[in-house]
């Protein structure tokens, strides 16, 4: 039984940890999607990358995959007749010339964001806060089972 009551103890504090790092993440992108509500979106042009990491092996299950360079992207983009400059971010399969979607800050043309969807915030917020309830009904679940183990009398079998 005690294997039973560690179990449960564990879980609850993993699910709650998982959940509240989930839900901070969750915040953090939700401030930054809400940061970038008022940027306008423009088309950039990728003008060159910079290697950030080599192509290489990696090992897994006994298998080699090969995994590929990846490059820090920079953009041009312009607004009201004046071009600017930006790194976009660590990817691999972006080559120089091709267009990508940006937005800026209207009041600072050289803060830039990337378009994404509104709702991936708020998955990262719903699974957290699945996780930080299922880790409170673990612990509570856990407790209630210790005090019950508490509350029986023992019974001494080995004096029949």
């Amino acid at each position: 039984m005690p294997k039973i009551v560690f179990n449960k103890s564990i879980t609850g504090v993993v699910f709650i940890v998982a959940g509240v790092i989930l839900v901070v993440f969750g915040f953090l992108f939700l401030r930054q999607a809400e940061d970038q509500r008022y940027y306008k979106e423009t088309q950039a042009v990728v003008t060159r990358l910079e290697l950030f990491e080599d192509e290489h092996y990696e090992t897994s299950a006994g298998r080699n995959t090969l995994v590929e360079a990846t490059y820090t992207v920079f953009v041009k983009y312009t607004v009201d007749g004046k071009e600017y400059e930006a790194e976009y971010g660590i990817y691999s399969e972006y080559k120089a010339g091709d267009k990508v979607k940006i937005l800026y800050n209207q009041e600072n043309p050289q803060e830039t964001g990337q378009p994404s969807s509104r709702v991936f915030p708020f998955i990262f917020l719903g699974v957290g806060c699945v996780l930080v309830i299922a880790g409170v009904i673990c612990l509570i679940s856990w407790v209630k089972s210790g005090r019950k183990e508490e509350e029986k009398p023992e019974y001494n079998f080995d004096r029949f």
